[in-house]
């Protein structure tokens, strides 16, 4: 079985956390492996269910449900000048809240084995990251950089353009603000001769979701995330 440690996630939550990839179970399969560690990522395709093997010993408490969109991009769109790279070393507060705002139907705030709030330190980190340019390319924002109505994270790979966060303000929703940015960031892969957007979101983010598929995306596949707990954070 390969179960991976997951050093970055171990320190951040101060518990020991491995991962698993549902179709790599081997002979040596263990229950001593699963029992190390105080948490771990169970990671299924398109399957919900549990192999036989795994499920022996595996009692998860939660389960979260993402949808892959990804869509083709032909052309450059029309830029919107309200559309502009965030251009501080360091996110403000402003941005701050909207990235923590993108984190309303995330796994680590919604399993209530994490302590109460990790999940905005989680998230204050992500933007702080894509800023500085160690998990994103680009980060883009509508409107002014002191007060942000939106922004975008893109992350370039392997051919491919991968929105990492997302947001809108909920006072300025339904105003085109997501579209923009969406735009953006696909004239931001064309530069870089990259032809695919990529997104992850939760399935139970039914208005994301409508909002992907309204906008050219189509649904690629689905990944199920299980937390099996052997300790409590």
């Amino acid at each position: 079985m390969n179960l991976k440690p997951l050093p970055w996630d171990s320190t951040f939550f101060n518990l020991k956390i491995g991962k698993i990839c549902d179709t790599d179970i081997d002979p040596d399969f263990c229950e001593l492996d699963i029992k190390y560690y105080d948490l771990i990522y169970i990671e299924k395709l398109k399957i919900k269910k549990l192999n036989k093997e795994l499920s022996k010993i595996i009692n998860p408490s939660y389960i979260d449900k993402k949808d892959i969109y990804i869509k083709t991009i032909g052309f450059e769109s029309e830029k919107d000048p309200k559309v502009k790279p965030y251009q501080l070393n360091t996110p403000n507060s402003a941005l701050i809240k909207l990235a923590i705002q993108s984190a309303a139907f995330s796994r680590f705030k919604l399993d209530k084995n994490f302590k109460n709030d990790l999940y905005k330190k989680l998230y204050s980190i992500w933007i702080k990251n894509s800023v500085e340019k160690k998990s994103a390319d680009i980060v883009l924002i509508y409107g002014t950089i002191q007060n942000p109505l939106g922004f975008i994270t893109v992350v370039l790979k392997n051919e491919t353009a991968y929105i990492g966060l997302l947001a809108v303000s909920e006072s300025h929703q339904n105003k085109g603000i997501g579209k923009a940015l969406i735009e953006a960031a696909g004239n931001f892969a064309l530069k870089n001769n990259l032809f695919k957007l990529h997104v992850i979101t939760q399935s139970e983010n039914t208005n994301a979701c409508a909002f992907y598929k309204k906008n050219g995306f189509k649904k690629d596949t689905v990944i199920y995330t299980y937390h099996h707990w052997n300790k409590k954070c």
